[in-house]
């Protein structure tokens, strides 16, 4: 069996439109193309071996862990905050409790939101009955779910609020294809060990070997597309930031 290392670098790659953008206008090195300068045939597997990436991307970001939303008196309301790299969870009640103010003005209720003593999230209110509909940011950073209930005008989150909710990203290739039994595509799972403006370092060498084996004896490797996603499935704009990785392809002669 032969096999090729071939090195990825987002500055040499073709970059497609982030599909988060309704206006079509960015593009994303983390949704990237790359054509091979070698037609690979009879694949018998594929590793990853090196990624090498800056971590500059928001920790709370449009259409993934922005969201929330919540029905009062029977009525369902949402808001957003805005996207940004938030270093306090006062800065982010903070932004919360601006974002609500025309949800306070159309349910003709107060809502609060405030930092416990013990690290969790507190809804306080006027309402007659109120409850959280799930979303990323309810659950993973404000440690808010949906049993959570609401008791003598207040929901508790049940949870400890968590403002590095990324413990991990996705490389997706679809020429490669999903290892996920969920519906997030992921082909290689990076685990972030890396913070806000540090760059992140992954190697097979340190004991987090992943390999695929492929199944389908007809596949013809001439590009490939890869895709870089949070552990939410939902893309990722690094602002600027570019990242490189090494795959080594296993194939026969």
């Amino acid at each position: 069996m032969n096999s090729t290392l071939i090195h990825l670098d987002s500055i040499y790659s073709q970059r497609n439109y982030d599909a988060n953008n309704t206006s079509g206008s960015v593009l994303n090195p983390f949704n990237t193309s790359f054509k091979l300068n070698t037609q690979f045939k009879n694949i018998k597997k594929f590793s990853l071996e090196s990624v090498e990436l800056g971590c500059g991307f928001p920790s709370i970001r449009t259409g993934s862990t922005n969201l929330f939303k919540f029905i009062v008196n029977d009525v369902t309301y949402s808001f957003t905050i805005p996207e940004a790299n938030y270093l306090s969870i006062n800065a982010v009640v903070q932004a919360i409790n601006s974002a609500t103010g025309n949800i306070v003005s159309a349910s003709g209720c107060l809502i609060v939101f405030a930092v416990t003593n013990t690290n969790t999230i507190q809804i306080s209110s006027t309402a007659t009955s109120m409850s959280v509909i799930p979303t990323n940011f309810s659950q993973y950073i404000l440690g808010i779910q949906s049993t959570d209930f609401y008791i003598g005008g207040y929901i508790v989150g049940s949870g400890t609020y968590n403002l590095n909710p990324d413990n991990y990203l996705n490389i997706y290739i679809p020429e490669i294809g999903s290892t996920n039994i969920s519906q997030i595509k992921t082909t290689f799972k990076l685990p972030l060990n890396s913070v806000t403006n540090q760059i992140y370092y992954f190697s097979s060498g340190y004991g987090f070997h992943q390999e695929i084996i492929n199944t389908n004896s007809g596949l013809i490797l001439d590009k490939l597309n890869v895709v870089i996603t949070d552990r939410f499935g939902c893309n990722l704009n690094p602002i600027g930031l570019e990242w490189s990785a090494t795959i080594r392809i296993y194939y026969d002669t």
